[in-house]
C-alpha cells in the first residue's frame, strides 16, 4: 500500500494510497478467446480517470478528477434525486438540518455537521442515504485539488427540477456568496454531472454499454470508518458483475463453469488490493495470482489478471493487465 498521511482541517486522518496524461498502447481488436495485453496509464500522480473497454481493447473516455463534483440522477417514481460524490477527491457531504434557512453557518458549525463519504462499494438503487428532496439543502466538502490543497465547502440547494433540468443554488456556508446554475437533463442518459468549481455540467461518463472498467483513484474506508485514497479498478456500472475465484489457477479458471460462482456487484470488487506497497523498498509489487471474471449483462465473460503498475521508465499509475473473452 502506498501510504501518505494527511491531517485535514476536518479532523479525520486520511491515508492516501498512491495520480495526467492518458497513455494507451494501441492494441488491435482480437476475436473472442484471444489473450490480449492491455496497457493504460492514469498518470504517475493519478490525476486521470479512465473508462476502459475490454471488448474493444481501448480507452473510451478520460477526464481529470477536477472536472466534476456531483453526479445527479432524478428518480421519477419518488420525485427525489440520487447524488453521487466524486470519490477521487475524498469529497464529503452533510445534510442541512435547516434547509431553506437564510442563516449561514460559522466554521465551527460546519465542522460539527454529520459528514459522510459515499461507500466505495457503491449505493444500492433504493438507498435513502443517497437521495435528496427537491428543495432540500446540503453541504459539500469539495475535497482536495491537484496540489493536495483543500478546495473548500459549499452549501447546495436543489431548488427545482423540470423538463429543462435542475435549478441549483451554490453558496458559501456563511451565505456571503451565492450563484445559481441550470444543469440540463441528458436526452440519452438518466444522470448528469455538475462541477461546483466551474458551475457547469460537463460530459463525463460514456454510455454504459461501451465500457466495463474505470481505472482511477478513489476513496476507500479504513476499518470501515477512516477515508483514505487508493488507486485501482472500479466497475460502477449496472451491466457489470465480478467473479473472484479462490485458490484457482489461470488455466483452471478458464475451464470452469462461471455460473457456479457468486457474482459481486460492489463497485470495488476488483479494487486496489491486487497490489501491495513495500515501505522499505519503496515500490509496489503485484500478485498476479489474483484472478477476476468480468461478466456483462449481455452474457459476455472476460478473464482478467493485473501484471504491473509501472511503465518502462518506472513511473507508477501505468496499469498492465491481460484478459481474454471466453
Amino acid at each position: 500500500m502506498n501510504l501518505i498521511l494527511r491531517l485535514p482541517v476536518f479532523g479525520l486522518l486520511l491515508f492516501s494510497f498512491g495520480g495526467c496524461i492518458e497513455h494507451e498502447l494501441a492494441i488491435p481488436i482480437k476475436p473472442a478467446g484471444s489473450l490480449v495485453t492491455h496497457e493504460v496509464s492514469i498518470g504517475p500522480s493519478y490525476d486521470t480517470r479512465v473508462y476502459y473497454s475490454l471488448q474493444n481493447s481501448k480507452v473510451i473516455a478520460s477526464h481529470s478528477p477536477l472536472d466534476w463534483c456531483l453526479k445527479l440522477s432524478p428518480l421519477p417514481e419518488s420525485g427525489k434525486i440520487a447524488i453521487l460524490l466524486n470519490s477521487s477527491r475524498t469529497m464529503r457531504i452533510a445534510r442541512d438540518a435547516a434547509s431553506g434557512s437564510d442563516q449561514g453557518l460559522t466554521d465551527d458549525e460546519v465542522q460539527a455537521l454529520a459528514w459522510r463519504i459515499d461507500p466505495p462499494s457503491g449505493w444500492s438503487a433504493d438507498s435513502a442515504e443517497a437521495q435528496f428532496e427537491v428543495g432540500e439543502s446540503f453541504f459539500v466538502d469539495l475535497g482536495y485539488g491537484a496540489e493536495n490543497e483543500l478546495l473548500g465547502k459549499r452549501r447546495i440547494t436543489l431548488q427545482s427540477i423540470s423538463e429543462v433540468g435542475f435549478d441549483i443554488r451554490i453558496e458559501l456556508p456563511n451565505l456571503e456568496q451565492s450563484e445559481s446554475v441550470i444543469v440540463p437533463l441528458s436526452p440519452s442518459e438518466s444522470f448528469v454531472y455538475l462541477s461546483i468549481l466551474h458551475t457547469n455540467s460537463p460530459e463525463i461518463e460514456p454510455p454504459s454499454d461501451q465500457w466495463e472498467l474505470l481505472l482511477t483513484s478513489y476513496t476507500e474506508l479504513l476499518e470501515g470508518t477512516i477515508p483514505y485514497q487508493v488507486t485501482g479498478i472500479l466497475t460502477p456500472s449496472e451491466r457489470v458483475e465480478i467473479i473472484e475465484p479462490v485458490d484457482t489457477g489461470w488455466e483452471e479458471f478458464s475451464q470452469m463453469d462461471w455460473s457456479n460462482f457468486p457474482k459481486l456487484t460492489d463497485w470495488n470488487a476488483i479494487g486496489y488490493d491486487w497490489k501491495s506497497f513495500d515501505l522499505d523498498a519503496g515500490f509496489y509489487s503485484i500478485d498476479a495470482n489474483n484472478l477476476y471474471g468480468v461478466v456483462t449483462s449481455e452474457g459476455r465473460e472476460f478473464q482478467l489478471r493485473i501484471l504491473d503498475f509501472y511503465d518502462s521508465n518506472g513511473d507508477k499509475g501505468h496499469f498492465t493487465f491481460e484478459a481474454f473473452e471466453r
